[in-house]
């Protein structure tokens, strides 16, 4: 059984996307637990018309819990948006300098018991 997003959180997320239409971006997870909310997240994204870059990968040693939007300090409206969108679970938007696109991280935690989410 996978992890699905709260329907208000999926709407708010696909339609915080739509407002950035074409945004290319990587994905990653700390652990097995959070694959399945980076593939929910991906889901809705992708819908949206983002680009997925990349395979989702694992982010091995990654010990932050919670969810980091990594973002070019052009893009930090953007990563606010997401971010926002994004309620009911711990996010930080991070800026990043090492000329990468918007990345989301999905950190360490036991997703279950976050809001955001429901059973799929």
């Amino acid at each position: 059984m996978g992890v699905r997003l709260a329907q208000d959180v999926e709407v708010a997320l696909g339609q915080a996307a739509g407002r950035h239409p074409a945004t290319a971006f990587n994905l990653n997870y700390a652990d097995a637990d959070g694959h399945d909310l980076a593939m929910a997240f991906r889901d809705v994204l992708v819908g949206a018309g983002w680009s997925q870059l990349s395979a989702a990968s694992p982010a091995p040693g990654f010990a932050r819990r919670g969810i980091i939007v990594w973002s070019p300090p052009d893009r930090r409206a953007l990563a606010d948006d997401i971010a926002a969108a994004l309620r009911g679970f711990p996010v930080q938007v991070v800026e990043r300098t090492d000329g990468g696109p918007i990345a989301i991280t999905v950190g360490s935690a036991t997703w279950a018991a976050v809001r955001g989410t429901r059973s799929g």
